[in-house]
């Protein structure tokens, strides 16, 4: 900050969660105070942070923001416990909810779980201190072994190993597990070697997480595809990873694989 005579003091972040890692260098290495919120074009700021009102938690989308009302809720629209992944949904009645679409009552209906609640399609979990943790979007939930599994967190613990410079998580066809935590990885410029690094990575994620959030297949690539926002496309990483087994090309993102048991 004294170096370059830096002035500027907070920042607010949005469209995607902001990584734990970069929370914790614009925080410390730079003195800024990094307020992020969550919302979609519908209904907005519903969840958030705001160092004023609460500390911050790295990696966490903040919490429920006065004036609105937040749950998570399972596939079945049943409120689910803490700790435990679900869909955001936003009371009807928020201030900052929208009329509708335009001449599409189709589409209106859709945003609504039912009359009382609007869905948002985003999963997160919310911790016993009421932080919300962005887990990805409902097609991105993972069901291994009975466990729901967000990809979000995984790859936020990626993102903090040293070795690793991006990475994206998805869920793929296992026949025991019914899907398994699968890691497309892009490796640090430091790294000159890859054996070994699959199961620092593993072990990296299951002593953060616990073994069942551990990818059980990690595979370096040296890109990750995006979207036109820049997200992470977890949709096409799932495509890459099914023309792989078919074709065994990987559309030429892959540069080498590891697979796990």
């Amino acid at each position: 900050r004294r170096r370059f005579g830096l002035k500027l003091k907070t920042i607010f972040t949005g469209g995607e969660s902001l990584p734990g890692d970069t929370h914790r260098r614009l925080t410390q290495n730079l003195g800024i105070v990094c307020n992020e919120g969550y919302g979609m074009t519908e209904v907005n700021q519903m969840i958030g942070n705001c160092q004023k009102l609460r500390p911050i938690r790295a990696g966490s989308m903040g919490w429920e923001f006065p004036g609105h009302r937040v749950r998570l809720v399972d596939e079945s629209g049943v409120v689910v416990e803490v700790g435990e992944p679900g869909e955001i949904v936003v009371s009807a009645n928020d201030p900052t909810a929208c009329l509708g679409y335009w001449k599409r009552p189709d589409l209106t209906a859709e945003l609504y779980l039912n009359p009382n609640w609007i869905r948002t399609h985003d999963l997160a979990v919310q911790d016993e201190d009421g932080y919300f943790w962005y887990q990805g979007r409902n097609d991105d939930l993972i069901k291994s072994s009975g466990f729901r599994i967000g990809p979000a967190e995984i790859e936020d613990v990626l993102l903090n190993h040293p070795l690793v410079n991006d990475a994206g998580v998805v869920g793929v066809p296992d026949s025991e597990r019914g899907s398994v935590v699968k890691a497309f990885i892009v490796l640090s410029s430091k790294i000159t070697e890859q054996n070994g690094v699959s199961d620092q990575l593993k072990a990296h994620v299951k002593n953060a997480l616990g073994p069942h959030k551990q990818p059980r297949i990690v595979e370096f690539v040296d890109k990750l595809p995006r979207t036109r926002t820049g997200k992470i496309s977890r949709s096409d990483l799932r495509d890459i990873d099914r023309l792989g087994n078919e074709s065994g090309a990987n559309r030429n993102f892959n540069s080498g694989s590891n697979k796990g048991i």
